[in-house]
C-alpha cells in the first residue's frame, strides 16, 4: 500500500512540474537571452516531467514483475496505471491553468 502511495506521490510532482513547464511557456515574461530562448525554460521543464513519469511508470512495471504475477495481470495493472496517471496530469493541469 505503501509502494502505491508513493508511485501518486511521484506522478503528482511530475504533473506539477508539468504545469508549472506549461505555465511558463504561456505567461513567459522577459528572458535573459533574447525572445529565442523565451520558452526554453519551460520546454525543459516539460521534458524533465516527462521523463520523470516514465521513470515512475518503469518503477511501477519493474514492482509488478516482482510479485511474480501473471503477465495478464501486470499488463492490465499497467493499463490502468497509465490511465489513471493521464487523468491526474489532466485534473492537475486543468486546476494549475484555471488559476
Amino acid at each position: 500500500m505503501k509502494y502505491l502511495f508513493d508511485c501518486v506521490r511521484n506522478l503528482t510532482m511530475c504533473a506539477l512540474l508539468l504545469a508549472a513547464g506549461v505555465y511558463a511557456i504561456n505567461y513567459s515574461g522577459v528572458s535573459v537571452f533574447g525572445s529565442f530562448f523565451q520558452d526554453a525554460p519551460g520546454w525543459t521543464v516539460i521534458m524533465l516531467a516527462a521523463v520523470l513519469a516514465v521513470l515512475n511508470l518503469w518503477d511501477w512495471i519493474l514492482m509488478l514483475r516482482s510479485l511474480k504475477l501473471h503477465l495478464l495481470w501486470v499488463t492490465l495493472a499497467t493499463l490502468l496505471y497509465v490511465l489513471v496517471s493521464v487523468r491526474i496530469i489532466e485534473l492537475i493541469l486543468a486546476m494549475r491553468l484555471a488559476l
